[in-house]
């Protein structure tokens, strides 16, 4: 399967490929591929089986992926095209190549994007894809803990005062932790232990919390932040973010990437849930949009495939 484009639309293929390798995915594919009307499943099909032709190529310099709409009309969703394209490809003969028409056509505009924002702000976009989306979406409860009397109590809502929870669909975790002459991780597993691990929260020296501890009334204190998650997700997808931002010889931020070798981990534990490693999205270059994307992935029939 390969993304049609005029170069600089690896992103488009590997988001593809690792989306669809976990089970859950598959199957939960297959049913919206089985619930879609007769007449949605031909017009897709006609446009997949189309020859188009490429109108842009890496140096037409259209519009950037951030500016361009997720597709969210009923019966139209994104999970519809991914899903239909998922159903060709797994089609005999399965030797035919198969471009994503319905995909590469509406995102790719002549432009390298970032492969991580293109699966979780438009693939799995919550109203773009309802069905997937459930599948990687986690949410977790904060408690903070005062450091001064030991008073645990987790984050509540102004409106209420009903404990707040939050939800997400994608870890985003740092190469380099935040410490001072912090080393980088070298396996997944460290990182994601690093954003579960507690983190001191410390007040601004010329303004203390506006809400005092319940049981010291303290508000110049520092507390122990941590969180527990109320619902794992069934699908884990992760993040690893290579870009660290730096002061330059003339004191101004400067984004650099990480030269670093990190392993994989499978399998990988998280929230007290073991999950087994299904694909990879591997970039190499200095950005996210530039360089190149390769996806590595795990199927129970084929084995591995890697895929550019």
């Amino acid at each position: 399967m390969g993304a049609r484009g005029g170069g600089g639309s690896c992103w488009v293929n590997t988001a593809l490929h690792a989306l669809w390798a976990p089970t859950l995915i598959k199957v939960a594919l297959r049913d919206v591929y089985s619930q879609m009307t007769p007449q949605v499943r031909r017009e897709v099909a006609s446009i997949l089986s189309q020859p188009l032709r490429i109108t842009q190529d890496l140096w037409s310099g259209g519009l950037p992926l951030s500016r361009i709409p997720p597709r969210i009309a009923p019966g139209r969703q994104e999970e519809v095209f991914v899903a239909a394209s998922f159903q060709a490809a797994c089609e005999p003969p399965l030797t035919k190549p198969l471009t994503p028409h319905t995909i590469s056509d509406h995102y790719y505009r002549g432009r390298q994007e970032d492969a991580s924002e293109f699966l979780t702000h438009f693939l799995l976009e919550s109203k773009a894809s309802p069905t997937l989306q459930p599948l990687l979406r986690w949410d977790k409860v904060v408690t903070m803990q005062c450091c001064a009397c030991g008073h645990r109590r987790e984050v509540r809502c102004h409106e209420d005062q009903s404990t707040r929870s939050e939800s997400y669909t994608l870890p985003s975790l740092p190469l380099v932790p935040d410490a001072p002459q912090a080393v980088p991780h070298v396996t997944v597993q460290a990182a994601l232990d690093d954003y579960e691990a507690d983190e001191l929260v410390v007040p601004n020296a010329n303004r203390p919390w506006d809400d005092p501890c319940p049981r010291c009334q303290q508000t110049d204190q520092a507390y122990r932040k941590s969180f527990r998650v109320l619902r794992p997700p069934q699908v884990l997808y992760i993040q690893l973010k290579r870009w660290q931002v730096v002061l330059n010889s003339d004191g101004h931020p400067e984004r650099v990437c990480l030269i670093h070798p990190v392993q994989a981990t499978d399998p990988l534990r998280f929230a007290g849930v073991q999950y087994r490693l299904r694909s990879l999205v591997l970039h190499n270059g200095s950005t996210a949009s530039a360089g190149h994307y390769i996806a590595v992935a795990r199927h129970d029939t084929a084995g591995i495939s890697f895929k550019s």
